[in-house]
């Protein structure tokens, strides 16, 4: 099997040899330097974040869409349809047009204003004891000691450990 080069194998690549010049790395911002060196990149939380698209999807979109989200290959939204949205599941050909709010709304309207997803802790429970166990032998300044102690904290009701998103076919499509 022939394996291809491109672009960004040789931007990780570079990154990891970054890394491994490292004895340790306690803190996030210490990955962003070394990001920093080949990549534009946007840290969660301070350039971005995650906005609650499901919740304004159960207000504002139709509740069952005429087809299976995981067949579509092209998603297509422009301000001209202002409530539909052009799907194929080819890359190639026309699409097929779907009428995706409910009558009295507008896609771009929909999704104006949306707050900002809660926070969940998806570190698992062994995960976390064994970090927890190895911060004792590590000096932590003010800003890595709020990283750890929020990452470890139990803040997720209903996670499980098995690291396994579910998809339901049954669900708005954003």
């Amino acid at each position: 099997m022939e394996h291809i080069y491109v672009p960004p194998d040789r931007v990780f690549g570079r990154f990891e040899q970054e890394l491994r010049k490292e004895d340790t790395i306690i803190e996030p911002n210490e990955y962003h330097k070394v990001f920093a060196t080949g990549a534009t990149f946007n840290v969660l939380d301070t350039d971005w974040v995650i906005s609650n698209f499901m919740d304004a999807s159960k207000k504002d979109l139709v509740k069952k869409l005429p087809f299976k989200m995981r067949e579509q290959r092209v998603l297509i939204y422009s301000k001209e349809h202002q409530t539909n949205i052009d799907i194929k599941n080819t890359y190639n050909g026309l699409p097929t047009t779907i009428k995706a709010t409910k009558p009295t709304e507008l896609l771009h309207e929909a999704f104006k204003n949306l707050p900002v997803l809660p926070e969940e802790n998806r570190v698992s429970q062994k995960k976390r004891q064994d970090v927890e166990k190895l911060l004792k032998f590590v000096t932590l300044n003010e800003q890595a000691r709020m990283f750890y102690q929020n990452a470890l904290s139990d803040n997720v009701e209903g996670y499980q450990d098995n690291n396994i998103v579910v998809y339901d076919e049954e669900e708005p499509f954003v």
